[in-house]
Protein backbone atom coordinates (compact mmCIF):
# COMPACT_ATOMS: atom_id res chain seq x y z
CA UNK A 1 0.00 0.00 0.00
CA UNK A 2 1.27 3.19 -1.17
CA UNK A 3 1.38 5.83 1.39
CA UNK A 4 0.53 9.83 -0.62
CA UNK A 5 2.31 12.80 1.09
CA UNK A 6 -0.56 15.49 0.48
CA UNK A 7 1.42 17.68 2.34
CA UNK A 8 3.53 20.42 1.09
CA UNK A 9 7.65 19.07 2.31
CA UNK A 10 10.16 21.79 2.52
CA UNK A 11 13.49 21.27 0.73
CA UNK A 12 15.15 21.51 4.41
CA UNK A 13 13.06 18.65 5.81
CA UNK A 14 13.79 16.30 2.29
CA UNK A 15 17.24 15.82 3.04
CA UNK A 16 17.05 15.59 6.53
CA UNK A 17 17.82 12.16 8.43
CA UNK A 18 14.20 11.65 9.92
CA UNK A 19 12.89 12.16 6.62
CA UNK A 20 15.00 9.55 4.97
CA UNK A 21 14.20 7.47 8.12
CA UNK A 22 10.57 7.96 7.66
CA UNK A 23 10.83 7.43 4.04
CA UNK A 24 13.31 3.99 4.63
CA UNK A 25 10.56 2.76 7.27
CA UNK A 26 7.81 3.48 4.45
CA UNK A 27 9.56 1.75 2.24
CA UNK A 28 9.82 -1.26 4.22
CA UNK A 29 6.73 -0.80 5.10
CA UNK A 30 5.31 -0.93 2.00
CA UNK A 31 7.83 -3.89 1.08
CA UNK A 32 6.20 -5.45 4.17
CA UNK A 33 2.66 -5.37 2.74
CA UNK A 34 3.07 -6.67 -0.17
CA UNK A 35 5.20 -9.30 1.97
CA UNK A 36 1.67 -9.87 3.92
CA UNK A 37 -0.19 -9.69 0.56
CA UNK A 38 1.75 -12.39 -1.12
CA UNK A 39 1.20 -14.86 2.30
CA UNK A 40 -2.28 -13.87 2.95
CA UNK A 41 -2.80 -14.43 -1.14
CA UNK A 42 -1.45 -18.06 -0.89
CA UNK A 43 -3.46 -18.77 2.36
CA UNK A 44 -6.17 -17.52 0.44
CA UNK A 45 -5.83 -19.85 -2.36
CA UNK A 46 -4.85 -22.70 0.08
CA UNK A 47 -8.06 -22.26 1.80
CA UNK A 48 -9.80 -22.06 -1.40
CA UNK A 49 -8.38 -25.30 -2.57
CA UNK A 50 -9.25 -26.78 0.38
CA UNK A 51 -12.72 -25.31 0.10
CA UNK A 52 -13.01 -26.82 -3.01
CA UNK A 53 -11.67 -30.00 -1.35
CA UNK A 54 -13.86 -29.97 1.26
CA UNK A 55 -16.67 -29.33 -0.81
CA UNK A 56 -15.98 -32.13 -3.40
CA UNK A 57 -15.84 -34.11 -0.26
CA UNK A 58 -18.57 -32.96 1.22
CA UNK A 59 -20.95 -33.38 -2.01
CA UNK A 60 -19.68 -37.05 -2.31
CA UNK A 61 -20.56 -37.52 1.35
CA UNK A 62 -23.67 -35.58 0.59
CA UNK A 63 -24.26 -38.01 -2.49
CA UNK A 64 -23.64 -41.03 -0.45
CA UNK A 65 -25.49 -40.40 2.29
CA UNK A 66 -28.31 -39.01 -0.23
CA UNK A 67 -27.57 -42.79 -1.67
CA UNK A 68 -27.35 -44.06 1.99
CA UNK A 69 -30.61 -42.60 2.75
CA UNK A 70 -32.53 -43.40 -0.57
CA UNK A 71 -31.50 -47.10 -0.04
CA UNK A 72 -32.00 -46.86 3.75
CA UNK A 73 -35.30 -44.96 3.08
CA UNK A 74 -36.40 -48.00 0.38
CA UNK A 75 -35.32 -50.63 3.09
CA UNK A 76 -37.48 -48.53 5.99
CA UNK A 77 -40.73 -48.62 3.09
CA UNK A 78 -39.87 -52.13 3.14
CA UNK A 79 -39.76 -53.10 6.46
CA UNK A 80 -42.68 -50.30 7.25
CA UNK A 81 -44.69 -51.97 4.31
CA UNK A 82 -43.98 -55.34 5.97
CA UNK A 83 -44.97 -54.14 8.92
CA UNK A 84 -48.21 -52.77 8.24
CA UNK A 85 -48.97 -55.75 6.13
CA UNK A 86 -48.38 -57.31 9.48
CA UNK A 87 -49.83 -55.11 11.68
CA UNK A 88 -52.93 -55.56 8.98
CA UNK A 89 -53.00 -59.20 9.01
CA UNK A 90 -52.95 -58.91 13.30
CA UNK A 91 -55.40 -56.33 13.14
CA UNK A 92 -58.12 -58.53 10.75
CA UNK A 93 -57.50 -61.67 12.63
CA UNK A 94 -58.24 -59.37 16.06
CA UNK A 95 -61.50 -57.76 14.61
CA UNK A 96 -62.51 -60.76 13.49
CA UNK A 97 -61.85 -62.50 16.76
CA UNK A 98 -63.83 -59.05 18.78
CA UNK A 99 -66.49 -59.47 15.67
CA UNK A 100 -67.12 -62.99 17.12
CA UNK A 101 -66.42 -61.62 20.72
CA UNK A 102 -69.03 -58.85 19.96
CA UNK A 103 -71.28 -60.78 18.20
CA UNK A 104 -71.25 -63.28 21.04
CA UNK A 105 -71.99 -60.32 23.85
CA UNK A 106 -74.41 -59.11 21.88
CA UNK A 107 -76.15 -62.37 21.33
CA UNK A 108 -75.95 -62.74 25.02
CA UNK A 109 -77.03 -59.45 25.77
CA UNK A 110 -80.09 -60.01 23.25
CA UNK A 111 -80.86 -62.99 25.16
CA UNK A 112 -80.36 -61.44 28.35
CA UNK A 113 -82.50 -58.71 26.56
CA UNK A 114 -85.10 -60.52 26.05
CA UNK A 115 -85.08 -62.81 29.41
CA UNK A 116 -85.19 -59.55 30.69
CA UNK A 117 -88.04 -58.03 28.56
CA UNK A 118 -90.05 -61.19 29.36
CA UNK A 119 -89.46 -60.59 32.64
CA UNK A 120 -90.40 -57.07 32.90
CA UNK A 121 -93.46 -57.84 31.00
CA UNK A 122 -94.51 -60.52 33.69
CA UNK A 123 -93.69 -57.92 36.20
CA UNK A 124 -96.24 -54.97 33.96
CA UNK A 125 -98.72 -58.04 33.53
CA UNK A 126 -98.82 -58.99 37.11
CA UNK A 127 -98.79 -55.03 38.28
CA UNK A 128 -101.06 -54.26 35.94
CA UNK A 129 -103.47 -57.13 37.10
CA UNK A 130 -102.29 -55.95 40.75
CA UNK A 131 -103.48 -52.31 39.55
CA UNK A 132 -106.72 -53.74 37.92
CA UNK A 133 -107.33 -55.46 40.89
CA UNK A 134 -106.77 -52.43 43.17
CA UNK A 135 -108.54 -50.09 40.64
CA UNK A 136 -111.86 -52.39 40.59
CA UNK A 137 -112.06 -52.36 44.56
CA UNK A 138 -111.66 -48.92 44.37
CA UNK A 139 -114.10 -48.58 42.16
CA UNK A 140 -116.14 -51.07 44.45
CA UNK A 141 -115.53 -48.88 47.43
CA UNK A 142 -115.99 -46.03 45.88
CA UNK A 143 -119.32 -47.05 44.33
CA UNK A 144 -120.30 -48.42 48.01
CA UNK A 145 -119.18 -45.03 49.35
CA UNK A 146 -121.30 -43.00 46.17
CA UNK A 147 -124.11 -45.03 47.12
CA UNK A 148 -124.06 -44.76 50.75
CA UNK A 149 -123.86 -41.27 49.57
CA UNK A 150 -126.31 -41.41 47.91
CA UNK A 151 -129.10 -43.43 50.12
CA UNK A 152 -127.68 -41.12 52.95
CA UNK A 153 -128.27 -37.96 51.13
CA UNK A 154 -131.72 -39.58 50.01
CA UNK A 155 -132.39 -40.36 53.14
CA UNK A 156 -131.79 -36.70 54.23
CA UNK A 157 -133.82 -35.45 50.97
CA UNK A 158 -136.36 -37.96 52.33
CA UNK A 159 -136.55 -36.67 55.61
CA UNK A 160 -136.02 -33.16 54.71
CA UNK A 161 -138.98 -33.50 52.39
CA UNK A 162 -141.12 -35.73 55.63
CA UNK A 163 -140.40 -32.82 57.68
CA UNK A 164 -141.53 -30.14 55.03
CA UNK A 165 -144.59 -32.22 54.80
CA UNK A 166 -144.73 -32.15 58.55
CA UNK A 167 -144.06 -28.21 59.04
CA UNK A 168 -146.50 -27.98 55.96
CA UNK A 169 -149.40 -29.76 57.59
CA UNK A 170 -148.64 -28.57 60.92
CA UNK A 171 -148.74 -24.96 58.92
CA UNK A 172 -152.04 -25.88 57.57
CA UNK A 173 -153.74 -26.81 60.73
CA UNK A 174 -152.78 -23.70 62.58
CA UNK A 175 -154.01 -21.66 59.73
CA UNK A 176 -157.23 -23.36 60.20
CA UNK A 177 -156.99 -22.77 64.16
CA UNK A 178 -156.38 -19.40 63.31
CA UNK A 179 -159.22 -18.59 61.21
CA UNK A 180 -161.60 -20.65 63.92
CA UNK A 181 -159.87 -18.46 66.51
CA UNK A 182 -160.47 -15.41 64.63
CA UNK A 183 -164.26 -16.59 63.98
CA UNK A 184 -164.14 -17.04 67.64
CA UNK A 185 -162.77 -13.52 68.51
CA UNK A 186 -165.21 -12.06 65.52
CA UNK A 187 -168.31 -13.27 68.04
CA UNK A 188 -166.54 -12.80 70.97
CA UNK A 189 -166.20 -8.75 69.69
CA UNK A 190 -169.90 -8.82 68.69
CA UNK A 191 -171.02 -10.59 72.09
CA UNK A 192 -168.64 -8.00 74.13
CA UNK A 193 -170.39 -4.97 71.38
CA UNK A 194 -174.02 -6.38 72.26
CA UNK A 195 -172.61 -6.26 76.56
CA UNK A 196 -171.73 -2.49 76.20
CA UNK A 197 -174.75 -1.49 74.26
CA UNK A 198 -176.78 -3.78 76.81
CA UNK A 199 -174.90 -2.14 79.63
CA UNK A 200 -175.33 1.64 77.76
CA UNK A 201 -179.03 0.66 78.07
CA UNK A 202 -179.20 -0.62 81.45
CA UNK A 203 -177.44 2.54 82.90
CA UNK A 204 -179.95 4.85 80.96
CA UNK A 205 -182.36 2.71 82.64
CA UNK A 206 -181.22 3.36 85.75
CA UNK A 207 -181.07 6.38 85.22
CA UNK A 208 -184.77 6.96 84.05
CA UNK A 209 -186.22 4.61 87.29
CA UNK A 210 -188.69 6.38 89.50
CA UNK A 211 -187.93 3.93 92.14
CA UNK A 212 -185.06 2.81 94.06
CA UNK A 213 -185.89 -1.10 92.60
CA UNK A 214 -185.94 -0.24 89.15
CA UNK A 215 -182.68 1.92 89.71
CA UNK A 216 -180.95 -1.38 91.54
CA UNK A 217 -182.00 -4.10 88.47
CA UNK A 218 -181.03 -1.95 86.35
CA UNK A 219 -177.80 -1.22 87.92
CA UNK A 220 -177.35 -5.15 88.23
CA UNK A 221 -178.05 -5.32 84.71
CA UNK A 222 -175.67 -2.86 84.09
CA UNK A 223 -172.97 -4.85 86.04
CA UNK A 224 -174.08 -7.80 84.26
CA UNK A 225 -173.75 -6.78 81.38
CA UNK A 226 -170.07 -4.97 82.10
CA UNK A 227 -168.71 -8.49 83.09
CA UNK A 228 -170.16 -10.22 80.31
CA UNK A 229 -168.24 -7.39 78.29
CA UNK A 230 -164.97 -8.15 79.91
CA UNK A 231 -165.31 -11.60 79.44
CA UNK A 232 -166.00 -11.11 75.86
CA UNK A 233 -163.47 -8.77 75.53
CA UNK A 234 -160.91 -11.39 77.73
CA UNK A 235 -161.99 -13.71 75.25
CA UNK A 236 -161.28 -11.79 71.98
CA UNK A 237 -157.80 -10.80 72.92
CA UNK A 238 -157.00 -14.68 73.67
CA UNK A 239 -158.63 -15.39 69.95
CA UNK A 240 -156.37 -12.93 68.38
CA UNK A 241 -153.44 -14.05 70.18
CA UNK A 242 -154.15 -17.37 69.26
CA UNK A 243 -155.04 -16.65 65.52
CA UNK A 244 -152.04 -14.59 65.23
CA UNK A 245 -149.42 -17.28 66.60
CA UNK A 246 -151.13 -19.76 64.89
CA UNK A 247 -151.14 -17.36 61.58
CA UNK A 248 -147.32 -16.99 61.95
CA UNK A 249 -147.50 -13.33 60.90
CA UNK A 250 -144.72 -10.87 62.91
CA UNK A 251 -146.78 -8.17 62.51
CA UNK A 252 -150.34 -9.81 63.37
CA UNK A 253 -148.29 -10.90 66.32
CA UNK A 254 -147.07 -7.75 67.61
CA UNK A 255 -150.30 -5.95 67.13
CA UNK A 256 -152.50 -8.82 69.13
CA UNK A 257 -149.30 -8.51 71.53
CA UNK A 258 -150.06 -4.51 71.94
CA UNK A 259 -153.59 -4.71 72.42
CA UNK A 260 -154.03 -7.78 74.71
CA UNK A 261 -151.03 -5.49 77.01
CA UNK A 262 -153.21 -2.19 76.36
CA UNK A 263 -155.41 -3.95 78.03
CA UNK A 264 -154.11 -4.82 81.22
CA UNK A 265 -155.64 -8.19 81.94
CA UNK A 266 -154.06 -10.38 84.20
CA UNK A 267 -155.46 -13.40 83.23
CA UNK A 268 -153.82 -12.91 79.86
CA UNK A 269 -150.09 -12.65 81.16
CA UNK A 270 -149.69 -16.09 80.53
CA UNK A 271 -151.17 -16.04 76.52
CA UNK A 272 -149.33 -12.67 75.72
CA UNK A 273 -145.55 -14.80 77.39
CA UNK A 274 -146.40 -17.96 75.05
CA UNK A 275 -147.11 -15.02 72.01
CA UNK A 276 -143.80 -13.65 72.68
CA UNK A 277 -142.13 -17.19 72.66
CA UNK A 278 -143.69 -17.74 69.40
CA UNK A 279 -142.95 -14.26 68.06
CA UNK A 280 -139.21 -14.51 69.25
CA UNK A 281 -138.96 -18.09 67.60
CA UNK A 282 -140.48 -16.62 64.25
CA UNK A 283 -138.15 -14.10 64.19
CA UNK A 284 -135.03 -16.38 64.76
CA UNK A 285 -136.13 -18.17 61.63
CA UNK A 286 -136.42 -15.79 59.82
CA UNK A 287 -133.38 -13.80 60.75
CA UNK A 288 -132.01 -16.94 59.29
CA UNK A 289 -133.70 -17.48 55.92
CA UNK A 290 -132.86 -13.08 55.59
CA UNK A 291 -129.40 -14.12 56.22
CA UNK A 292 -129.44 -16.75 53.93
CA UNK A 293 -130.99 -14.54 51.19
CA UNK A 294 -128.00 -12.58 51.44
CA UNK A 295 -125.82 -15.45 51.62
CA UNK A 296 -123.67 -13.28 54.00
CA UNK A 297 -121.26 -15.81 56.19
CA UNK A 298 -121.09 -13.74 59.49
CA UNK A 299 -125.07 -12.92 59.40
CA UNK A 300 -126.04 -16.94 58.66
CA UNK A 301 -123.47 -18.40 61.55
CA UNK A 302 -124.76 -15.82 63.77
CA UNK A 303 -128.86 -16.62 63.04
CA UNK A 304 -127.97 -20.65 63.51
CA UNK A 305 -126.19 -19.75 66.75
CA UNK A 306 -128.99 -18.21 67.51
CA UNK A 307 -131.28 -20.50 67.25
CA UNK A 308 -129.21 -23.20 68.91
CA UNK A 309 -129.21 -21.18 71.78
CA UNK A 310 -132.66 -21.01 71.99
CA UNK A 311 -132.77 -24.78 71.73
CA UNK A 312 -135.20 -24.64 67.95
CA UNK A 313 -133.19 -27.28 66.52
CA UNK A 314 -136.41 -29.64 66.31
CA UNK A 315 -138.36 -26.72 64.65
CA UNK A 316 -135.49 -24.87 61.96
CA UNK A 317 -134.66 -29.11 61.29
CA UNK A 318 -134.50 -28.34 57.53
CA UNK A 319 -133.68 -24.74 57.20
CA UNK A 320 -130.43 -25.63 59.63
CA UNK A 321 -130.01 -28.24 57.25
CA UNK A 322 -129.68 -25.62 54.21
CA UNK A 323 -127.54 -23.12 56.67
CA UNK A 324 -124.69 -25.86 57.30
CA UNK A 325 -124.55 -26.66 53.54
CA UNK A 326 -124.08 -22.57 52.59
CA UNK A 327 -122.17 -22.12 55.37
CA UNK A 328 -119.37 -24.40 53.88
CA UNK A 329 -119.73 -22.94 50.78
CA UNK A 330 -118.70 -19.37 51.99
CA UNK A 331 -116.11 -20.99 54.21
CA UNK A 332 -114.48 -22.49 51.39
CA UNK A 333 -115.56 -18.75 48.97
CA UNK A 334 -113.96 -17.12 52.57
CA UNK A 335 -110.31 -19.27 52.65
CA UNK A 336 -109.81 -18.32 48.92
CA UNK A 337 -110.11 -14.65 49.73
CA UNK A 338 -107.86 -14.94 52.49
CA UNK A 339 -105.69 -16.94 50.36
CA UNK A 340 -105.40 -13.98 47.56
CA UNK A 341 -105.16 -11.84 50.70
CA UNK A 342 -102.11 -13.10 51.67
CA UNK A 343 -100.47 -13.11 48.20
CA UNK A 344 -97.17 -11.36 47.65
CA UNK A 345 -97.38 -8.50 45.12
CA UNK A 346 -93.99 -10.27 43.99
CA UNK A 347 -96.54 -13.04 43.00
CA UNK A 348 -98.78 -10.77 40.96
CA UNK A 349 -95.29 -9.45 39.60
CA UNK A 350 -94.10 -12.90 38.50
CA UNK A 351 -97.63 -13.08 36.40
CA UNK A 352 -97.27 -9.24 34.99
CA UNK A 353 -93.61 -9.74 34.09
CA UNK A 354 -94.57 -12.15 31.28
CA UNK A 355 -93.54 -10.62 27.88
CA UNK A 356 -95.93 -13.79 26.59
CA UNK A 357 -97.66 -15.19 28.85
CA UNK A 358 -98.47 -18.93 29.18
CA UNK A 359 -102.15 -19.84 27.10
CA UNK A 360 -103.82 -20.64 30.83
CA UNK A 361 -102.36 -17.76 32.50
CA UNK A 362 -103.49 -15.20 30.25
CA UNK A 363 -107.20 -17.14 29.74
CA UNK A 364 -107.55 -17.63 33.77
CA UNK A 365 -106.42 -13.36 34.11
CA UNK A 366 -109.20 -12.65 31.27
CA UNK A 367 -111.91 -14.23 33.34
CA UNK A 368 -111.03 -12.92 36.77
CA UNK A 369 -111.19 -9.24 35.15
CA UNK A 370 -114.37 -10.45 33.30
CA UNK A 371 -115.92 -11.31 36.76
CA UNK A 372 -114.67 -7.84 37.63
CA UNK A 373 -116.71 -6.39 34.98
CA UNK A 374 -114.05 -5.16 32.45
CA UNK A 375 -114.40 -5.54 28.79
CA UNK A 376 -113.00 -8.52 27.21
CA UNK A 377 -111.96 -6.84 24.15
CA UNK A 378 -109.36 -4.47 26.52
CA UNK A 379 -108.21 -7.78 28.47
CA UNK A 380 -106.87 -9.78 25.16
CA UNK A 381 -103.91 -7.35 24.83
CA UNK A 382 -101.25 -8.66 26.91
CA UNK A 383 -100.13 -4.82 27.46
CA UNK A 384 -103.28 -3.87 28.88
CA UNK A 385 -103.38 -6.39 31.15
CA UNK A 386 -99.88 -5.66 32.85
CA UNK A 387 -101.59 -2.36 32.80
CA UNK A 388 -104.47 -3.26 35.10
CA UNK A 389 -102.20 -5.85 37.37
CA UNK A 390 -99.66 -2.76 37.84
CA UNK A 391 -102.60 -0.75 39.85
CA UNK A 392 -102.67 -0.35 43.17
CA UNK A 393 -105.11 1.05 45.91
CA UNK A 394 -109.17 0.76 45.33
CA UNK A 395 -108.40 -0.39 41.77
CA UNK A 396 -105.97 -2.71 42.63
CA UNK A 397 -106.04 -6.86 42.04
CA UNK A 398 -106.13 -8.03 45.28
CA UNK A 399 -108.80 -5.10 46.25
CA UNK A 400 -111.06 -5.51 43.70
CA UNK A 401 -111.09 -9.54 43.92
CA UNK A 402 -111.43 -9.72 47.71
CA UNK A 403 -114.57 -6.78 47.85
CA UNK A 404 -116.62 -8.33 45.05
CA UNK A 405 -119.75 -10.25 46.06
CA UNK A 406 -121.09 -12.74 43.94
CA UNK A 407 -124.57 -11.11 44.06
CA UNK A 408 -123.05 -7.79 42.08
CA UNK A 409 -121.82 -10.39 39.09
CA UNK A 410 -123.41 -10.58 35.68
CA UNK A 411 -124.81 -14.19 35.51
CA UNK A 412 -124.65 -14.41 31.40
CA UNK A 413 -120.75 -13.10 31.94
CA UNK A 414 -120.08 -15.73 34.61
CA UNK A 415 -121.02 -18.65 31.91
CA UNK A 416 -119.16 -16.84 29.02
CA UNK A 417 -116.14 -16.67 30.89
CA UNK A 418 -116.39 -20.28 32.61
CA UNK A 419 -117.44 -21.44 28.53
CA UNK A 420 -114.72 -19.74 26.70
CA UNK A 421 -111.68 -19.46 29.06
CA UNK A 422 -111.94 -21.51 32.78
CA UNK A 423 -113.30 -24.87 30.93
CA UNK A 424 -110.34 -25.24 28.47
CA UNK A 425 -107.69 -25.98 31.35
CA UNK A 426 -107.70 -27.74 34.92
CA UNK A 427 -106.11 -27.01 38.16
CA UNK A 428 -103.18 -28.92 37.93
CA UNK A 429 -101.94 -27.36 34.87
CA UNK A 430 -101.97 -23.99 35.40
CA UNK A 431 -100.45 -24.84 38.87
CA UNK A 432 -97.85 -26.30 36.90
CA UNK A 433 -97.51 -23.22 35.17
CA UNK A 434 -97.55 -20.85 37.90
CA UNK A 435 -99.02 -20.68 41.64
CA UNK A 436 -100.95 -17.42 41.25
CA UNK A 437 -102.56 -17.88 38.58
CA UNK A 438 -104.05 -21.32 40.15
CA UNK A 439 -105.34 -19.73 43.18
CA UNK A 440 -107.12 -17.09 40.69
CA UNK A 441 -108.50 -19.94 39.01
CA UNK A 442 -109.98 -21.39 42.17
CA UNK A 443 -111.54 -18.06 43.24
CA UNK A 444 -113.29 -17.48 39.82
CA UNK A 445 -114.81 -21.21 39.37
CA UNK A 446 -115.65 -20.66 42.70
CA UNK A 447 -117.20 -16.98 42.43
CA UNK A 448 -119.09 -18.49 38.90
CA UNK A 449 -120.58 -21.18 41.27
CA UNK A 450 -121.84 -19.14 43.82
CA UNK A 451 -122.77 -16.32 41.74
CA UNK A 452 -125.13 -19.22 40.20
CA UNK A 453 -126.26 -20.40 43.65
CA UNK A 454 -127.52 -16.79 44.37
CA UNK A 455 -129.31 -16.86 40.78
CA UNK A 456 -131.04 -20.16 41.87
CA UNK A 457 -131.81 -18.30 45.61
CA UNK A 458 -133.67 -15.28 43.86
CA UNK A 459 -135.72 -17.59 41.49
CA UNK A 460 -136.52 -19.60 44.45
CA UNK A 461 -137.32 -16.81 46.67
CA UNK A 462 -139.29 -15.09 43.48
CA UNK A 463 -141.01 -18.76 43.15
CA UNK A 464 -141.92 -18.28 46.40
CA UNK A 465 -143.26 -14.67 46.90
CA UNK A 466 -145.36 -15.09 43.80
CA UNK A 467 -146.97 -18.37 45.67
CA UNK A 468 -147.14 -16.56 49.16
CA UNK A 469 -148.64 -13.80 46.97
CA UNK A 470 -150.85 -16.20 45.48
CA UNK A 471 -151.88 -17.57 48.78
CA UNK A 472 -152.22 -14.18 50.44
CA UNK A 473 -154.75 -13.31 47.69
CA UNK A 474 -156.79 -16.56 47.94
CA UNK A 475 -156.35 -15.97 51.93
CA UNK A 476 -157.41 -12.81 51.75
CA UNK A 477 -160.68 -14.03 49.47
CA UNK A 478 -161.31 -16.53 52.01
CA UNK A 479 -161.39 -13.99 54.56
CA UNK A 480 -163.89 -11.52 52.54
CA UNK A 481 -166.19 -14.66 52.27
CA UNK A 482 -165.68 -14.85 55.67
CA UNK A 483 -166.13 -11.33 56.68
CA UNK A 484 -169.29 -11.17 54.64
CA UNK A 485 -170.75 -14.32 56.38
CA UNK A 486 -170.09 -12.57 60.03
CA UNK A 487 -171.49 -9.39 58.79
CA UNK A 488 -174.66 -11.20 57.93
CA UNK A 489 -174.77 -12.76 61.49
CA UNK A 490 -173.79 -9.69 63.17
CA UNK A 491 -176.92 -8.07 60.78
CA UNK A 492 -178.79 -10.85 61.82
CA UNK A 493 -178.02 -10.38 65.70
CA UNK A 494 -178.17 -6.51 65.58
CA UNK A 495 -181.92 -7.13 64.02
CA UNK A 496 -182.71 -9.39 67.01
CA UNK A 497 -181.19 -6.83 69.62
CA UNK A 498 -183.31 -3.89 67.94
CA UNK A 499 -186.17 -6.30 68.31
CA UNK A 500 -185.09 -6.45 72.11
CA UNK A 501 -185.01 -3.34 72.48
CA UNK A 502 -187.90 -2.36 70.87
CA UNK A 503 -189.64 -4.45 73.30
CA UNK A 504 -187.41 -3.07 76.32
CA UNK A 505 -188.94 0.44 74.88
CA UNK A 506 -192.47 -0.83 75.29
CA UNK A 507 -191.87 -2.37 78.50
CA UNK A 508 -190.13 0.82 79.65
CA UNK A 509 -193.04 2.84 78.98
CA UNK A 510 -195.74 0.28 80.19
CA UNK A 511 -193.63 0.46 83.46
CA UNK A 512 -194.53 4.99 82.99
CA UNK A 513 -198.05 3.99 82.31
CA UNK A 514 -198.42 1.55 85.97
CA UNK A 515 -196.45 4.30 87.67
CA UNK A 516 -198.99 7.18 86.44
CA UNK A 517 -201.60 4.85 87.28
CA UNK A 518 -200.52 3.97 90.54
CA UNK A 519 -199.97 6.74 91.53
CA UNK A 520 -203.10 8.61 90.40
CA UNK A 521 -204.82 5.84 92.80
CA UNK A 522 -202.45 6.66 95.77
CA UNK A 523 -203.78 10.02 95.04
CA UNK A 524 -207.78 9.04 95.20
CA UNK A 525 -207.84 6.56 97.83
CA UNK A 526 -205.23 7.64 100.16
CA UNK A 527 -204.92 3.61 100.89
CA UNK A 528 -201.00 3.32 100.98
CA UNK A 529 -200.88 -0.81 102.16
CA UNK A 530 -203.31 -1.60 98.86
CA UNK A 531 -201.23 0.42 96.77
CA UNK A 532 -198.32 -0.70 97.91
CA UNK A 533 -199.73 -4.52 97.72
CA UNK A 534 -200.63 -3.58 93.92
CA UNK A 535 -197.66 -2.03 92.84
CA UNK A 536 -195.46 -5.31 93.74
CA UNK A 537 -198.09 -7.30 92.03
CA UNK A 538 -197.55 -5.21 88.86
CA UNK A 539 -193.44 -5.28 89.30
CA UNK A 540 -192.79 -8.81 88.90
CA UNK A 541 -195.12 -9.37 85.85
CA UNK A 542 -193.13 -6.30 84.22
CA UNK A 543 -189.89 -8.25 85.14
CA UNK A 544 -190.73 -11.07 83.87
CA UNK A 545 -192.19 -10.41 80.84
CA UNK A 546 -188.87 -8.31 80.54
CA UNK A 547 -186.63 -11.35 80.89
CA UNK A 548 -188.62 -13.39 78.99
CA UNK A 549 -188.65 -10.81 75.84
CA UNK A 550 -184.92 -10.78 76.07
CA UNK A 551 -184.25 -14.96 76.36
CA UNK A 552 -186.71 -15.50 73.40
CA UNK A 553 -184.36 -12.70 71.29
CA UNK A 554 -181.22 -13.90 72.44
CA UNK A 555 -182.76 -17.81 71.35
CA UNK A 556 -183.85 -16.18 68.13
CA UNK A 557 -180.67 -14.76 67.53
CA UNK A 558 -178.59 -17.91 68.13
CA UNK A 559 -180.87 -20.23 65.82
CA UNK A 560 -179.99 -17.35 63.28
CA UNK A 561 -176.52 -17.46 63.69
CA UNK A 562 -176.43 -21.25 63.94
CA UNK A 563 -177.82 -21.39 60.24
CA UNK A 564 -175.70 -18.96 58.92
CA UNK A 565 -172.71 -20.46 59.62
CA UNK A 566 -170.93 -23.49 57.56
CA UNK A 567 -172.06 -27.07 58.35
CA UNK A 568 -168.47 -27.77 59.77
CA UNK A 569 -168.74 -24.93 62.83
CA UNK A 570 -172.36 -25.07 63.60
CA UNK A 571 -171.64 -26.91 66.80
CA UNK A 572 -168.14 -25.18 68.20
CA UNK A 573 -170.43 -22.07 66.96
CA UNK A 574 -173.53 -23.02 68.75
CA UNK A 575 -171.48 -23.70 72.26
CA UNK A 576 -169.88 -20.26 71.84
CA UNK A 577 -173.04 -18.71 71.54
CA UNK A 578 -174.51 -20.37 74.24
CA UNK A 579 -171.36 -19.85 76.42
CA UNK A 580 -171.30 -16.05 75.63
CA UNK A 581 -175.06 -16.06 76.37
CA UNK A 582 -174.16 -16.96 80.22
CA UNK A 583 -172.09 -14.55 81.57
CA UNK A 584 -170.63 -16.21 84.38
CA UNK A 585 -169.22 -19.12 82.33
CA UNK A 586 -165.73 -19.15 80.67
Amino acid sequence: MKLKLTCAISPQWVGSKKFLKKRRKSAELVKSNEKKKKVQKKIAEEKRRREVIEQKEKEEAEKKRVRDAKVKKEEDRKRRKQQEEEERRQKEKESKIAEEELKRKLEEDERAKELKRMEEERRKEEEERKQLEKEEELKKQEALMNWKKEELLAQQEREKEKMKQLQEAELRKQLEESKHAEDIADDAAAEEERAKEAARKAAEEAKLAKDEESKRRAKEAEKKALAEARQNKEKKLRMQLKAATNSRKVEKIKGAIKDAKEAKMPELQKDIGDAEGVLDTIEAGERLKDAMGRRHLGDVEAAVNNIKKKKLEKTYAVELFEADKLINKLRRLERLRQEILELNQSTISEIRSYQKPPEAVHQVMISVYLLLGYKEKELKIWKNMQAFLGRTGKEGLKRQVTTLEPSKININTADYAEKTYLAKSDLDSIRDVSAGAATFFVWATSMIEEARAYVEEEAKRKIIEAEKKKEEEENRKKDEERKKAREERRKMGINAQESSSRIADEESARKAADAALKTSKDNSANQPKSSTNSATKVKPSNSSQLTRGRTSVRSDANKDRSKSQPSSKKSSNANIGNRSSTPGRK
